[in-house]
């Protein structure tokens, strides 16, 4: 949607004999259109996963009781389904008030500012003033995402939202009838703008001989492919995404395990304690919580981790293990007590019992929650473009600065990489979950 280059933009152009191209994705609306894309489906993942949770029976008693399909929505199924509509909905608030590579390549370029754009402008400035000013915006950042986090609590605190019982139950299933079609049209039509174009076009430019020369099968081939492959500087990049990411994510694994066995398998008191500061750091902006780092682990305070490898692995596990944790503690949840009391009545110890019958049973929640971590750690871009030194450039750093100097298809083709990546990893980890976790 580049109002010059941008290929939807020059089809409209040629289609419909157009002087000047009819969207211009350096505006604010064109800011808000990606933000959306981007962050849907976090929503949807949160609503759907409680919609398949909820008791069909109540949207049975209502219909049996005289209620239309759209009444029964609209008075029993959106009101039980507050809370995930709620959570989705600050969710996505939150994640797109802390972005910062969407305002940057979207944004700037329209001169529209946001305040993690200004924050790193600030920090950028490398004076005192400059850290001040992006502490305040930082803070208030923080303060604002915990207000509407308790706020949300409270709401939903006062009343009673209990749905799932002892019983096992399966999704209401709504016959569409005459609207089948027109549902199935606009799927395909958010389906289409949303995944298909936009990656479609990443895909067509990272294939492309000479930019210059239209679009045809003699100018199609990998010939932008070997640079980009060939690249110490590339491949350093790649490497060191995929390296830092391991980490994190090995280390967050344990970590994960350990806090979801305090929280669910033991009466200590205060066990709940972890699992609170999990949360509030998996809620807490990622720019707030580079620039936390970068004040901490500057020297200031006697340990000096700045533009190492160390303080980007420990923003990572800030940020990402809430995922891995809420999984864990999920599948150890389901692990009933007398499972291990056996095994501990048969003489073996509280080490074997955890390697002979509690690993085993939530193997896949584990591997789950790896990858958890793993995924958003390897492409992640607003803490690491603060935190990265000269030999700790990662790959969304990379792609970010190609992008801001206008190396398009150089760009295009590391994006290509990333996707390639990110759709492995989903199909080892819906393989691992059986479709019950994705990234």
């Amino acid at each position: 949607l580049n109002p010059s280059v941008g290929y939807l933009n020059e089809i409209l152009k040629f289609v419909f004999g157009l002087e000047t191209a009819p969207f211009d994705i350096y505006t604010m609306a064109g800011l808000g259109w990606v933000l959306t894309l981007f962050y849907s489906p976090f929503a949807f993942i949160t609503i759907s996963r409680a919609m398949e949770k909820m008791d069909p029976t109540l949207e049975e008693a209502a219909r049996v009781s005289g209620a239309s399909p759209m009444r029964t929505v609209f008075d029993v199924t959106l009101p039980l389904m507050a809370p995930s509509i709620l959570a989705g909905g600050l969710l996505v608030f939150i994640a797109a008030g802390s972005c910062f590579g969407i305002p940057a390549i979207v944004g700037m370029p329209g001169n529209i500012e946001v305040m993690t754009t200004r924050i790193v402008t600030y920090i950028y400035m490398g004076d005192t003033a400059g850290v001040r000013d992006a502490t305040a915006l930082a803070a208030s950042l923080m303060f604002l995402a915990n207000i509407l986090l308790f706020g949300m609590t409270w709401m939903v605190g006062k009343k009673d939202y209990t749905t799932i019982s002892g019983k096992s139950t399966r999704p209401n299933i709504v016959e569409l009838g005459k609207w089948k079609w027109p549902c199935f049209c606009l799927v395909g039509a958010y389906s289409m703008i949303s995944i298909i174009i936009p990656l479609g076009s990443i895909v067509l430019t990272s294939l492309i001989i000479t930019l210059s020369k239209p679009i045809a099968l003699d100018n199609l081939g990998f010939d932008a492919w070997i640079p980009v492959i060939t690249s110490s500087q590339y491949m350093e990049s790649v490497w060191n995404s995929v390296v830092y990411a391991v980490i994190a994510a090995c280390i967050g694994t344990l970590i994960s395990i350990f806090i979801a066995y305090l929280a669910v398998k033991t009466r200590i008191k205060g066990r709940s304690l972890p699992d609170l500061l999990v949360v509030i750091g998996g809620s807490t902006p990622s720019i707030v919580i580079a620039l936390a780092l970068i004040i901490t682990f500057s020297g200031n305070f006697g340990l000096n981790l700045y533009s190492t490898m160390w303080i980007m692995v420990v923003a990572y596990l800030v940020k990402y293990m809430t995922m891995s944790v809420r999984t864990i503690a999920a599948s150890l949840s389901q692990v009933h007590i007398s499972l291990e009391e056996a095994a501990l009545n048969s003489g073996a110890s509280w080490l074997r019992c955890c390697k002979d019958i509690i690993m085993p049973l939530i193997a896949p929640s584990i591997v789950a929650g790896w990858f958890l971590i793993f995924m958003p750690s390897f492409y992640e871009l607003t803490m690491s473009l603060l935190l990265y030194g000269s030999d700790t450039k990662t790959i969304g750093v990379l792609l970010y600065e190609l992008q801001t100097y206008a190396d398009t298809q150089n760009a295009s083709v590391l994006s290509v990489i990333i996707l390639l990546i990110v759709l492995i990893g989903n199909l080892i980890l819906n393989k691992v979950s059986k479709g019950n976790v994705g990234i």
